[in-house]
Parts: C-alpha cells; sequence; structure tokens
C-alpha cells in the first residue's frame, strides 16, 4: 500500500466515486472533483491510498481561518480494504503533511454514536472532544437519513505525546471504572451523580437501528443530545472510548 497526495482528476473522479459507495450519497452531497482539486490548489490536501494502482481510500482536508489548524472533512476506505489499517495509515500521513506545513490540529466532525469511528478516532488516534453540534448538516440522505445529523468536535493535537503513542499502538486500553451515565437503552439520568470519570454508553450498532427502527434511532439521538451536551457544559471533555464498555470516557479537563 502507498499512500500520497492524488493527482489530477482521474483520481479526482475516484475520490467522488469512494464517497457514494461509502456514504451511498445523492449527488447533492458529494464534494466533485472541481472542489477536490481547488481545494488542493488552495492548501488542503487531498491524499489516496493506493494498492496495485487501485484507490482503497481517501483523506481530505481544508485550510481554516488559523494558519495552524486543518479541517478534515472526510476519510473513506473501500468496503474490501476495511479492517486493514488503511484508515490509521491515511491519518498517519495527513500528521506528518499537517507538521511539515506548521500545521499542528486537526479537527474533523463525526457522529458520537457511531462505535466504529468513535473508537478509532478516540482512542486509535487520540482525538479529544469538548463540543457538541446538534443537527449540523440538516436533513442527510443514504446511511445517514432518517436521524438529525447531530456530530461531536474532534481535536487532534499533532505535537501531544499522547496522540505520539496513540499512533503508534502504544495507548493502554482505557479501564471500566466511572460512574456510568446510561446502561443499555437511552433514558433520562440523573445530572446530580456526577464524579471524575464518567462512562457514556451508546448502541453497539446505532446504524442497525437506524435502518430497523428510526423511532428508537430517534430517541437514542435525543438522549445523546441532553448527556453530551450538559457533561461538555459541566466541564467535561471525550478523552477515551473504551471498546469494552461500548462508551464514551469523559474527564474533567
Amino acid at each position: 500500500m502507498i499512500v500520497r497526495e492524488v493527482r489530477g482528476p482521474d483520481e479526482a473522479v475516484l475520490v467522488e466515486e469512494l464517497q457514494i459507495v461509502t456514504w451511498g450519497r445523492n449527488e447533492r452531497e458529494v464534494v466533485p472533483r472541481g472542489m477536490l482539486i481547488a481545494t488542493q490548489m488552495q492548501g488542503g490536501l487531498l491524499a489516496g491510498a493506493f494498492e496495485e494502482g487501485e484507490m482503497i481510500g481517501f483523506v481530505l482536508g481544508f485550510p481554516t481561518s488559523r494558519s495552524t489548524v486543518q479541517h478534515s472533512h472526510m476519510l473513506a476506505v473501500t468496503p474490501a480494504a476495511r479492517g486493514r489499517g488503511v484508515a490509521l495509515a491515511l491519518k498517519r500521513y495527513q500528521r506528518e503533511w499537517c507538521l511539515e506545513r506548521g500545521i499542528d490540529i486537526v479537527e474533523w466532525t463525526f457522529d458520537p454514536l457511531r462505535v466504529v469511528n468513535a473508537h478509532f478516532n478516540l482512542h486509535r488516534l487520540g482525538a479529544t472532544v469538548r463540543r457538541y453540534l446538534p443537527h449540523l448538516y440538516g436533513e442527510m440522505s443514504g446511511i445517514n437519513a432518517g436521524v438529525d445529523s447531530d456530530r461531536v468536535l474532534a481535536s487532534w493535537n499533532l505535537v501531544s505525546e499522547h496522540v505520539e503513542r496513540a499512533v503508534r499502538g502504544e495507548r493502554p486500553r482505557p479501564g471500566g471504572l466511572g460512574v456510568v451515565i446510561n446502561e443499555d437503552a437511552p433514558h433520562g439520568f440523573d445530572r446530580a451523580t456526577l464524579g471524575p470519570r464518567l462512562l457514556v454508553r451508546i448502541p453497539e450498532d446505532f446504524g442497525e437501528i437506524v435502518r430497523e427502527d428510526r423511532e428508537a434511532a430517534r430517541a437514542w439521538r435525543r438522549h445523546g443530545r441532553d448527556v453530551l451536551s450538559h457533561l461538555f457544559e459541566e466541564g467535561y471533555a471525550i478523552t477515551d472510548f473504551s471498546r469494552e464498555a461500548n462508551a464514551h470516557v469523559l474527564t474533567r479537563v
């Protein structure tokens, strides 16, 4: 596998196609090749992972109003290549690419109820979350259809020792101790029962709930929004994800 910057319109078309394969989006929601190329021209990152000449993943990041911060807008891997470290290779490339250009923070949004993304972003990469963004993108199609497009904002400090250990695979698993906010179903929680370390459990497979029971998915969304928004206001941040407990790990920062 080789990770490098995408070259020209023919490879940009492959990025368009991979977006559709990944998210099932309609044409209005795909970042088109012209915008991809323009982003590169203006200092953004568009890199692909290639295996035997075939693109098996990509990452797209663009500049922000802060010269030392990049916004990472998309990352996708072909279904056949998932579970093989392609996403991690792309993020490692992004980290080195940014550091070479004086960028030391990368930010991106993700759905806090989707386990795979949460574990990868928070534990495997070492990102931190302090901000909840309700219904950020409005109504969406494809795998996101039918529920509000709530997201959280991940902040990836590229120069921190914490992140360095995470991307090298040297980060220990988080322990299971902490106040559990919710168990197996969305419901209210006692705001008075807060400790220095919290576990906020999420569904094992939110995508399946979205497909099979939209009302249950909407209930989970409302509950997650209520819990995480309140905890951020109380001074907590998501600092890790426990795959064993299927929970966000929050600490006071």
